[in-house]
């Protein structure tokens, strides 16, 4: 338990004296009396959730030193803060769990139909529910697929040998440098009922190898499956080329668009 000998007299003894829960809970101390107002602890907060470069300095970002530092020199003097410490800034800070000095990233909902286009892929997985339930009862025939690409992925190659272990080594050694093959895109769908997965890994990613994905699907499913795809708003997905494509198989494809920047 990581207690030293002492504490555990001493609980012992307090326990004697004033029973168990005395001994196991502390009780309330009037403490040593606050020396910063409430006005100097949210001036010190505002400060913090300013960035520097809107009170004229150079830095972006604030650390705990040259907030302490900025606040001891600006500080209004009925705050009486002038000598306040680090580490008393620090704990004001942490109480409120302010961290200035670290960065957390969002994204900015920057789609006017970001609503519209959420429900609408809801109501996808929605149906898809119902369609597996009424499972041989269904009027008419749906595969819904989700789909989207990873361009870019390196193709890489060893120049060396791995080894083996041996009596120094448990693990298998590997070189750290490598050859470069160029690159190559994975474009895929997987069926969100059966979980069925159709691929093709291509040299590029144009209109040209979607409408080849595309070809892929609509060979692997029945002529008479009505195909709704979730996938994201990629301008391949919206080109002349495709919309060409789509309109040589009139019904056959739905696009359920994702919210921008949602996918």
């Amino acid at each position: 338990m990581n207690v030293y000998e002492a504490k555990i007299y001493r609980t012992v003894n307090k326990a004697l004296l004033s029973g168990i829960d005395a001994a196991l809970n502390d009780r309330q101390r009037p403490g040593k009396p606050r020396m910063i107002s409430d006005e100097a602890r949210a001036y010190i907060i505002k400060t913090a959730c300013t960035k520097p470069i809107e009170l004229g300095l150079s830095y972006e970002l604030w650390t705990n030193r040259l907030l302490t530092r900025y606040i001891r020199e600006n500080a209004p003097e009925e705050y009486n803060i002038s000598g306040i410490s680090n580490g008393t800034v620090s704990k004001i800070l942490k109480k409120s769990n302010i961290k200035p000095y670290k960065i957390t990233y969002y994204e900015e909902k920057t789609d006017p139909d970001f609503d519209v286009k959420g429900r609408e892929i809801l109501h996808v997985y929605k149906d898809i529910n119902i369609y597996k339930r009424n499972n041989d009862n269904n009027n008419e025939l749906y595969a819904f697929l989700s789909y989207d690409e990873k361009p870019g992925i390196q193709a890489t190659g060893n120049i060396y040998n791995d080894k083996p272990p041996d009596k120094n080594h448990s693990n298998i050694a590997r070189n750290h440098d490598y050859i470069r093959h160029g690159t190559l895109s994975l474009l895929a769908g997987i069926d969100l009922v059966t979980g069925h997965i159709i691929y093709s890994i291509e040299d590029k990613h144009k209109s040209i190898e979607f409408i080849k994905c595309l070809d892929n699907v609509d060979k692997y499913y029945p002529d008479d499956y009505k195909i709704k795809i979730i996938l994201d708003n990629n301008s391949i997905h919206k080109s002349k080329e495709t919309q060409e494509y789509l309109n040589k198989k009139p019904g056959r494809f739905k696009f359920v668009f994702t919210p921008v920047h949602a996918n």
